[in-house]
């Protein structure tokens, strides 16, 4: 039977449960681990993992290939974890031969992983048939596919990058490449503790903006003792976000836009910044080619408001069209 117990610290709620003779950690809803600033903030929803809103999928592969005359060498792993066996979660630097530097990540370490391991080997010699020798075993000598539980391993964690929500990496000795010592990797802790919250957030500062035709993005400083942020658009509050950047989309090209942003945490919310107008750009030009002998015609559909045009072909200089959605070009 299954004896539950809690605990709580720094705003972390985890549940752990006892199967059989280990135990798991299940990851409570809510905030799961973070920086110690909040700058970084991963929750779990509903069994979606989230890094200030980008969905986290908890699987890596990674293939390797070599083939030379008469020789063939393939090797492929697929690992995948669920939230449910997670034990601990940490947030730091990491870097890795194979991920290089991730200047902001979270290790997530395992009870409990689903692996595939395959290797393909092809020798042929002289005039003789080639063979291939096929194989799903892995480093630890068991058939895959297969559940890896920790007790087998030094340890069972994914790397996830925290500014994309991509995991980059997978980290035990059941990696070929950790236990033959091919490659390195390092992690590095954030040092310190998550800031207490002991007041209502300072007011968040240098507030910028960049646009293309149908999105806004948003970036500015962290505030302290800001857990989220609200941002507002044209006088609309938008819910709550994670981070220190926001990207507006689904706009309407050439439309001013004004936005401002405030912090927020259980004690309430700071005042809001300085405001930042900015214009989306001109609806960006659909363009069809046709040829025919000797020459190609470009043509696009007349954007609103644009008073000439511009054609770059080849990442080459840039041709004038003038006002006429369409240009002739010999072939």
């Amino acid at each position: 039977m299954d004896c539950p117990s809690t605990s709580i610290h720094a705003g972390i709620r985890t549940v752990w449960r006892v199967r059989g003779n280990r135990a798991h950690a299940a990851v409570g809803s809510g905030i799961v681990s973070s920086s110690n600033d909040y700058q970084y903030v991963m929750t779990n929803n509903n069994g979606q993992l989230q890094v200030n809103q980008k969905s986290v999928k908890l699987s890596w592969a990674r293939s390797y290939e070599i083939s030379t005359s008469g020789y063939s060498f393939r090797r492929s792993q697929s690992i995948n974890g669920a939230v449910e066996d997670i034990t601990k979660i940490s947030f730091g630097s990491y870097t890795s031969t194979y991920a290089g530097k991730v200047t902001n990540a979270f290790i997530i370490d395992f009870a409990e992983v689903w692996e595939y391991y395959t290797t393909m080997e092809y020798r042929q010699s002289g005039t003789n048939v080639g063979v291939w020798n096929n194989s799903t075993v892995d480093e630890f000598g068991m058939t895959t596919p297969r559940y890896v539980q920790s007790y087998e391993a030094t340890q069972l964690s994914l790397v996830v990058n925290a500014d994309t929500g991509a995991v980059v990496d997978f980290v035990s000795n059941l990696n070929p490449y950790y236990i033959r010592k091919a490659e390195s990797f390092s992690f590095v802790k954030e040092p310190g503790t998550t800031l207490p919250i002991t007041t209502a957030p300072a007011v968040p500062t240098n507030l910028v903006a960049d646009a293309n035709d149908v999105a806004i993005n948003l970036n500015w400083s962290a505030a302290p003792q800001a857990v989220q942020y609200e941002i507002e658009e044209n006088g609309v509050v938008k819910e709550p976000f994670y981070g220190i950047n926001y990207t507006s989309s689904s706009l309407i090209p050439n439309t001013t836009y004004t936005y401002r942003v405030r912090g927020v945490n259980q004690l309430g919310a700071s005042e809001w910044s300085e405001p930042v107008a900015i214009t989306t750009l001109l609806e960006k030009p659909v363009l069809t080619v046709t040829s025919e002998e000797s020459k190609n015609t470009v043509q696009w559909k007349a954007v609103e408001f644009a008073d000439r045009y511009q054609l770059q072909i080849d990442g080459g200089r840039q041709l004038n069209s003038g006002t006429s959605p369409h240009m002739c070009m010999k072939a």
